[in-house]
């Protein structure tokens, strides 16, 4: 009986371990079909089109930003920006309300409340030009000024401050922080006119593709007075005497200088640095005498010699007497091809 037993409990252990060898071999034959099955359906069922991706993730987000929406945690420009898969959305929806029946058509996917917040003028982008630009004249130099565009809600990268010659194309000189409400232009041309326009730089990645920039401002014109200025003070028959003045700032600075035939007028001081160079230098000196007919005004004397008075004043009469003068002409030539100019001074 016991060996019995025993057989029969060795038979039930040979029969348990089989059933467990038989149901791995059932499951190890599932996972291979369950293999096979997902081989053949990346095969025969592709992957959903990126379309259908990005309207899945669009539909996520829009729950996530219908649940911040509705406990008022975020306002809806921001909402929108906070979704990298609603950016080329937001692009064309802030460039222009004319794009917000786009955007409407995703009704389900966009709160109500964000549809509303697009349709507002207050979320239509304005990358507006600064305004009230002035123009005013300098020596050597144009001073701008302006005022920063009150209805713009496009943040601004910097302000480019455009010029143009009368005719010519305006061209990019400089550009200044927006934070900048006046800029001088030391680089104008005495005595030329400009033109002067300020266009503003977005700043918003989001809308720099499609609103790069703002329209160009109002222009304006001006053109900057001469920062230099000399004159002649005394010549003999070898050299003369110039007194040239450079504007430095707020004010000219004057300085003299003797000069001999062959010469140049003005030169670099070597102690301030400051250019006093006219461009000029000088051929020649040539002194005359001039004669020339002034009416002055003459004492009138009595018979015996006193000045006659009316009302306690010597009475005069106008008298007209030959003067004779000295005279200095004074030959200098501009730089370049330019005519030589001649100077005369009268000598006391």
């Amino acid at each position: 009986m016991k060996e019995e037993q025993l057989h029969s409990e060795e038979e039930r252990r040979v029969d348990v371990w089989a059933s467990l060898f038989s149901s791995l071999d059932f499951v190890g034959l599932g996972l291979g079909v369950l293999v096979l099955v997902l081989c053949v359906s990346d095969v025969l069922l592709p992957v959903p089109p990126e379309s259908a991706r990005l309207q899945q993730q669009l539909e996520q987000l829009a729950q996530e930003r219908e649940s911040a929406v509705r406990s008022r945690h975020f306002e809806p420009r921001e909402l929108l920006q906070r979704s990298d898969a609603a950016q080329a959305l937001l692009r064309g929806t802030l460039a222009g309300a004319g794009t917000v029946p786009q955007v409407k058509d995703e009704g389900a996917v966009w709160p109500t409340s964000v549809l509303a917040a697009l349709r507002d003028e207050g979320n239509v982008a304005r990358l507006l030009p600064p305004e009230d630009l002035v123009a005013v004249a300098l020596h050597g130099a144009v001073r701008l000024t302006w005022r920063a565009a009150a209805r713009s809600n496009v943040a601004v990268k910097l302000l480019e401050i455009l010029r143009a010659a009368p005719g010519g194309e305006y061209e990019v000189i400089i550009g200044v922080a927006p934070t900048e409400s006046t800029w001088t232009d030391s680089s104008a041309t005495p005595g030329t006119l400009f033109n002067y326009r300020i266009v503003a730089v977005c700043a918003d990645p989001l809308l720099a593709a499609s609103l790069p920039r703002s329209e160009l401002s109002a222009p304006v014109t001006c053109g900057s007075e001469a920062d230099l200025r000399w004159g002649l003070i005394h010549a003999d028959a070898t050299a003369a005497r110039f007194s040239v003045e450079r504007w430095q700032g707020e004010g000219f600075i004057a300085k003299e200088f003797r000069v001999q035939q062959g010469e140049m007028v003005g030169a670099i001081d070597p102690v301030s640095g400051v250019d006093f160079g006219t461009g000029m230098k000088l051929e020649s000196i040539r002194l005359e005498t001039e004669t020339s007919q002034r009416s002055v005004a003459a004492v009138v004397f009595d018979a015996q010699g006193r000045v006659v008075l009316v009302a306690g004043r010597p009475q005069t009469v106008q008298e007209m007497r030959e003067i004779t003068s000295s005279i200095a002409c004074v030959r200098l030539q501009p730089a370049g091809n330019a005519p030589a100019l001649e100077v005369r001074h009268r000598l006391p």
